[in-house]
């Protein structure tokens, strides 16, 4: 049995669901579930959607099979019934208390990725004899190589029923025309650890498009229109689209259906236009995150064009 922990929003959801399909195919025979222990203990994004997004089932673990491989705090069925309050409290002190001593032994093994990107490919040389509990967000597309079409089967879209018929409308436009999808995130990446694609890199990027090709249509994808719509007041021709967290799934289809792209240092932004597939042109940062003066390369593929954030 191998179970592998699941955190973040969707980009980082779909990584996990990635790397885990790239693990079944190593350990063939091997049972390979999730563990979602980290969204009853957080409130983060939307909670665990990749199930309703991709209408996918992912098979989980139990309490005590999380338990017995885990080192991180596995809270019990009384816990779901707590006050909200109360439950918060908990998670606070709880939730990223690891054990000192991990999992050893011959039935039970821990493996945690250096970090969030790092390509480790000894994860798929491990000990098939042991059960092994996976910790990561495995964010390079090395991992998937030789179950790639899988993946890409696996993501397909289901948004039908959601789209209004502007949006089918805008859909058409950007499939027929010469289209540029610029994902702007903002969000929660504002006042965090996390980066933020500057304004000098978008232009740098549109500048680059704008020589390159003509007649150039840019549909601005983001959580923050606002700025979007003061920042690029005088770029020509755009059309900006947000859909809220709660429809998201909308914006990635529409942005992977792009035929260029600019993207953010976001995991969404980078499975939209690696879904797409057909991007005659793409334009991403050079680092995902520059943290305490080291900066985390972001894995992407040869072709696409890489800036200074």
């Amino acid at each position: 049995m191998i179970v592998i922990r699941y955190r973040g929003g969707l980009g980082n959801q779909m990584f996990q669901y990635a790397f885990g399909l790239a693990v079944q195919r190593h350990y063939a025979g091997a049972e390979v579930l999730a563990d979602l222990t980290h969204y009853r203990l957080n409130r983060e994004h939307n909670g665990f959607e990749l199930e309703d997004v991709f209408k996918i089932h992912v098979p989980e673990a139990d309490t005590r099979q999380i338990r017995r491989l885990s080192p991180y705090y596995v809270p019990s069925s009384f816990f779901d019934r707590l006050p909200e309050g109360m439950r918060s409290l908990i998670a606070g002190h709880l939730q990223y208390r690891i054990l000192e001593k991990k999992k050893t032994g011959e039935t039970a093994g821990y493996y945690k990725q250096g970090y969030h990107s790092a390509y480790e490919p000894a994860v798929f040389s491990l000990d098939s004899g042991q059960d092994w509990y996976l910790d990561g967000l495995w964010q390079d597309f090395r991992y998937i190589d030789g179950c790639r079409q899988r993946v890409k089967e696996a993501f397909s879209f289901h948004n039908t029923d959601k789209y209004t018929p502007q949006d089918r409308k805008t859909l058409e436009k950007i499939k027929n025309g010469n289209s540029v999808g610029i994902h702007v995130r903002r969000g929660d990446f504002v006042h965090s650890k996390f980066d933020i694609c500057s304004e000098t890199y978008y232009r740098e990027a549109i500048r680059l498009l704008m020589k390159k090709t003509e007649n150039l249509t840019f549909y601005f994808f983001s959580d923050d229109p606002e700025y979007v719509r003061n920042v690029f007041a005088d770029i020509p021709n755009k059309e900006i689209i947000g859909h809220g967290s709660a429809n998201a799934a909308l914006d990635m289809e529409m942005l992977s259906a792009c035929r260029h792209a600019v993207i953010s240092n976001s995991t969404f932004a980078l499975w939209s236009v690696w879904l797409g597939e057909n991007a005659e042109t793409v334009i991403a940062p050079r680092y995902s995150i520059i943290n305490h003066g080291i900066s985390y390369i972001l894995h992407v593929p040869e072709s696409w064009i890489q800036l200074s954030v």
